[in-house]
Parts: structure tokens; C-alpha cells; sequence
């Protein structure tokens, strides 16, 4: 199954703005699998965007400082013990230019999964001294937290995965009651065919006549049921008729 990133995004919409969430899903991507593995195929790409959204973060501070990022290292290290002490770096070198409250989006993000802050300073502490790629690894475990956090699609998913389990037990419970009412039909069927060859009939219809009641009977045993005594008739007639004619 391909989607594209932007696929993907709308559908993810689509589903967080269903009345039924878990149905939207499965709808969409079929199964609960095949969405975590569209989804994860295209991590990197929404990692990339990702990158863009973090710059944010530090946007105030560069334009504070002319173009630029003051003591990347310094920073680095303090985003590694905890975003507050990067936050109260930033007070202490702001001078009278006003520092951005950063306090509302971490506990947004916290609020989402307590690791997801933790993934993302890390990823932003990799930024600043130059481990690019270390950064977009931390940034996918990061959207991996948020895809699979119960307030943005984890439980969504444990919901649809209920509906799965229920819709292929209740498939398979059709498929073996299904098996189980061919099996009584077959075994009624070659119970005729028994009674057929027991003896010499002229004809299928006068067989039929004969053994009808035996057969009708016979069904009941093996959990087969016909309509009635005629249809039964009928049906063992054309069993029969089948039989000569194979012959």
C-alpha cells in the first residue's frame, strides 16, 4: 500500500476527526499493520519536515543574536541535562530582550508522552553540534512516540486491532460453521448413495420414493436439516439422478 506523505497526513486527519476513529482506520489503511508500516515507511520524509519545525525552537535566539547561534556547545549540553536549563541559560544572556516562554509546548509535548520531550531536546542537542543524522534518528523515535501515544493514535490503534480480532473471528467462525454444514449435507448425501446401491432400483425417482424417509431422518442425526419431507424428495432425487449419471 503507497500513500504519499501528504496522503498520509490527511488521512491521519481524517481519522483523528471520525466519529468512529478505529473504523476509520481499518478503512483506510485496511489494518492496523499495514497504517504503522505506510506510516513508518515514510518517517523520513516527515522527519525532514520535522527539521524545519524544530529551527522554530530556536528562531528567537538566532534573531537575537544576529543571524547566528551563540555557544552551541553550551547549549548542547544544557538541552542534554533538561530543556529548563537552557531556558534559564537563555534568561541569564538575554539582557533586557525578552526571552520566549517555552513552558506551554513542553507541556503540551508531555502531555502527549514524557518521552516525546526527552526525544526531541536530545534530537536538538545532536543539532547544534553538527550530528545531523543522529538528530533525524532521535526526531524518528520521536514521531514514533507521538503515532503510537495514546492521546494521538495509540489507542486508536488498540481499538481497531479489537475490531480486527473480532471481524476474523467472526470470519472464521462463519468459515468452520460453513465447513461443518457441508460436512453434515456430504454425509446425508453418501448415506443415499448407500441406500441407492443396496438395492436394484429401476430408476432414480423410484429410489428416491423408497429411501426418503430413512435419508430425512438420517440428516437429523449428522445435524443436516431439510425443509421438509418433500424437499428432502427432491434434493435426494437429484442426488441420485447425479449418481447414474456419473456412471
Amino acid at each position: 500500500m503507497k500513500m504519499s506523505p501528504e496522503e498520509i497526513k490527511q488521512s491521519l486527519s481524517k481519522i483523528l476527526l471520525a466519529e468512529d476513529k478505529a473504523a476509520e482506520l481499518l478503512k483506510t489503511f485496511g489494518s492496523v499493520k499495514n497504517m504503522q508500516v505506510v506510516v513508518t515507511s515514510n518517517l523520513k520524509m516527515f522527519v525532514d519536515e520535522l527539521v524545519d519545525i524544530t529551527a522554530l525552537f530556536f528562531k528567537p535566539i538566532i534573531e537575537r543574536n544576529g543571524g547566528d547561534l551563540p555557544n552551541k556547545k553550551v547549549m548542547a549540553k544544557l538541552l542534554d541535562e533538561s530543556v529548563a536549563a537552557l531556558v534559564e541559560f537563555n534568561i541569564s544572556n538575554s539582557g533586557s530582550v525578552k526571552t520566549p516562554d517555552y513552558s506551554s509546548l513542553i507541556e503540551k509535548l508531555d502531555s502527549i508522552s514524557p518521552n516525546l520531550i526527552e526525544y526531541i531536546r536530545y534530537a536538538l542537542s545532536a543539532f547544534l553540534v553538527g550530528h545531523t543524522n543522529a538528530g533525524k534518528k532521535l526526531l524518528e523515535l520521536a514521531l514514533l512516540e507521538v503515532i503510537n501515544s495514546e492521546r494521538f493514535l495509540g489507542e486508536i490503534q488498540s481499538q481497531a486491532f479489537q475490531k480486527e480480532v473480532k471481524s476474523t473471528t467472526a470470519r472464521k467462525a462463519a468459515k468452520l460453521g460453513q465447513s461443518k454444514r457441508w460436512q453434515a449435507k456430504e454425509n446425508t448425501r453418501l448415506y443415499a448413495l448407500q441406500l441407492f446401491h443396496e438395492k436394484a432400483y429401476r430408476n432414480a425417482n423410484q429410489a428416491a420414493e423408497d429411501i426418503t424417509e430413512k435419508v430425512f431422518n438420517y440428516g437429523k442425526t449428522q445435524n443436516f436439516h431439510f425443509t421438509g419431507i418433500y424437499q428432502a424428495s427432491k434434493t435426494i432425487y437429484k442426488w441420485l439422478l447425479a449418481e447414474t449419471k456419473n456412471k
